[in-house]
């Protein structure tokens, strides 16, 4: 893997966005290794449950996130996996393509169809997290 900031971002993305990415203060860093978010509960960001969603899709994409790994590389604490699913529960929407294929892959479905919405990921992460 290439020594670079692991980030979700594409030349489309907007100025807000990137600096939520950033905000972040974890990824790939060169001569470091992969860090992970620290205090969930504290990110100032417009949207920190979407930004993580996309952070998360992003590192899975650039094969930083693994089935493997991804349970301890997201976040420092497991009390920060607990926060991110209890906000990402409360998410009414359908899953969007990218984060659905990014989850499949983290948690080794076939097809997101077990998980169609944001509650359903949530709840299928907590299973795993739960293990």
């Amino acid at each position: 893997m290439a020594d670079r900031v692991c980030t979700p971002l594409t030349q489309e993305c907007d100025d807000e966005f990137s600096a939520d990415i950033k905000k972040l203060k974890c990824g790939h860093k060169p001569g470091v290794g992969f860090t992970p978010i620290t205090e969930y509960s504290k990110l100032k960001l417009s949207s920190p449950c979407n930004t993580v969603l996309d952070w998360i899709a992003g590192a899975t994409e650039e094969g930083y996130l693994t089935h493997e790994n991804y349970i301890d590389a997201v976040f420092k604490k497991k009390s920060d996996w607990k926060k991110f699913l209890d906000d990402l529960s409360e998410y009414e929407y359908w899953l969007n393509e990218r984060h659905a294929y990014a989850f499949c892959e983290l948690l080794r479905y076939s097809s997101p169809d077990d998980f169609m919405t944001y509650e359903g990921l949530a709840d299928a992460l907590r299973r795993e997290i739960e293990r």
